[in-house]
C-alpha cells in the first residue's frame, strides 16, 4: 500500500506510539489497481523497447541489401570495399557479446565474409542475399509476434481501467448514499 492511500483514507489506529492506518476497501482496491496498471505499462514499455531495436537492426540489414546491390557489377560480381565489410562485420553475432542486441544479428556460420578487395562471385552473391533476408524475414515474424502481445498487454490494461471504474462507482455511490442519509436527506 502506498503512503498517500494510506493517509488519503484509513481510520487511526495509535499502538505503542505508532500511528498506522488500516486499510479500507477502497485504498486496498485503489493500491491493487494500481500496482497491476503499473506493471502493465512497464511490461508494455519493455515490449516496445525491444521492438524497437530489432526494427532498428532490420534497417541495417536492409541498408546492406542495398549497399550490395549498389556494388554488383554487370557480370553480378560484388567486390568487397571497406564499407562493406564494415557493414558484415556488423551485421554478425559477437560470440563475446551476450546481450538483446546481439541475438538479433546473423550467425557467423550463414554468412560468408570476403576480406576487402575480394570478390563475391554471382552465386554466392545471391546466397548472401538470400541469408540476409532471410534473416530480416525472421527478425520481422518476431515483430509481428511481439506486436501481437504488445496489443495484449494495452487491451489488459484497458480492461483494467474498465475494472477500477466498475469496481470504484458502487463504493462511491454508497459513500454518497451514506453522506446523504447522515445529511437528512
Amino acid at each position: 500500500m502506498t503512503e498517500q492511500s494510506a493517509e488519503r483514507i484509513g481510520e487511526t489506529l495509535e499502538i505503542d506510539n505508532v500511528v498506522e492506518k488500516k486499510p479500507t476497501i477502497d485504498s486496498l482496491v485503489y493500491d491493487i489497481l494500481t500496482s497491476r496498471l503499473y506493471q502493465l505499462q512497464k511490461d508494455t514499455t519493455k515490449e516496445l523497447e525491444e521492438l524497437k531495436e530489432r526494427q532498428k537492426e532490420v534497417q541495417k540489414l536492409h541498408d546492406l541489401i542495398a549497399k550490395v546491390n549498389s556494388l554488383t557489377s554487370k557480370d553480378g560480381e560484388v567486390k568487397v570495399d571497406e564499407e562493406l565489410f564494415d557493414m558484415l562485420q556488423d551485421a554478425i553475432k559477437n560470440s563475446d557479446n551476450d546481450d538483446f542486441v546481439n541475438d538479433l544479428k546473423i550467425n557467423p556460420d550463414s554468412l560468408k565474409i570476403l576480406k576487402e578487395g575480394k570478390t563475391y562471385k554471382p552465386e554466392d552473391r545471391q546466397r548472401l542475399i538470400e541469408n540476409i533476408r532471410m534473416h530480416v524475414e525472421d527478425l520481422n515474424t518476431q515483430n509481428d509476434m511481439q506486436l501481437q502481445t504488445v496489443t495484449q498487454l494495452t487491451n489488459e490494461r484497458y480492461e483494467t481501467y474498465q475494472m477500477a471504474r466498475a469496481i470504484m462507482k458502487p463504493l462511491d455511490e454508497d459513500k454518497k448514499q451514506k453522506a446523504r442519509s447522515i445529511a437528512g436527506r
